[in-house]
């Protein structure tokens, strides 16, 4: 990969956040401390080569809302799932505990996302309404798409019932077994769908794997995240 390109996932270590949330938790509104989530964050910006001020992140509410930044924001992006940028410098962060985070890079454009995307997101089409926004609006050629699905709570436990499962079994029943669904893979089957091949799903199970938050598995906890970023010499190296 590209030098001057950034794509990183976090996992649950090498913070300074207690109890649940230790120790390397990144979002504020699940209660941990906000000094050790600040401490977090900067020792991440430092390690990443990252700003800090330049860091962009969204106050997630599992919906399909997506939005284009072009500079930096001292808060939260309010009531958002997605966001795109092409200002260089820009990082990108969406938080995650069993949700698929998304990373997309379209390098022809010089374009980048970061999405959330959990059951609602896949299932209400978050992937397929920002690879619309690529097309249209930023007048991208899908198929030169790189695409990113970091560590995400996988089928072996993801069980869902009731009108979950009816919807599911609906619209998404050949990622169904067994009354588990396998998020991850109806990403990669809309990425597909809209022609997109460079795709690089990481498999591990945030639920299995104690390297990772997760809700499913433990209620109140952290959330890690999945970073994109244009680095200031972008444009330098092309991917």
């Amino acid at each position: 990969m590209d030098a001057s390109l950034l794509v990183h996932f976090t996992n649950r270590h090498g913070g300074v956040s207690e109890g649940v949330y230790k120790s390397n938790n990144l979002a504020f509104h699940v209660k941990d401390n906000p000094l050790n989530v600040t401490k977090n964050r900067t020792h991440m910006c430092k390690t990443l080569g990252i700003e800090e001020n330049n860091l962009i992140y969204m106050n997630q509410v599992h919906g399909t809302n997506i939005k284009i930044v072009d500079k930096p924001s001292k808060k939260a992006i309010l009531e958002c799932d997605g966001v795109f940028t092409k200002t260089v410098e820009l990082a990108l962060m969406v938080q995650v505990a069993d949700c698929t985070p998304v990373l997309i890079y379209a390098p022809d454009e010089g374009a980048i996302g970061a999405f959330h995307a959990g059951r609602a997101g896949a299932f209400e089409g978050i992937i397929p309404k920002a690879l619309g926004i690529l097309k249209e609006t930023f007048k991208v050629d899908l198929k030169t798409l790189h695409v990113w699905l970091g560590p995400s709570i996988g089928q072996c436990c993801y069980e869902i019932s009731g009108n979950v499962l009816d919807s599911a079994k609906s619209s998404f029943g050949k990622h169904i077994y067994r009354n588990h669904l396998d998020i991850s893979a109806i990403l990669c089957e809309q990425l597909q769908e809209n022609g997109v091949t460079q795709i690089y799903r990481d498999n591990r199970c945030s639920a299995c794997d104690t390297n990772y938050f997760s809700y499913r598995r433990d209620g109140s906890c952290g959330r890690q995240a999945g970073i994109i970023m244009l680095r200031k010499n972008y444009g330098q190296n092309p991917l």
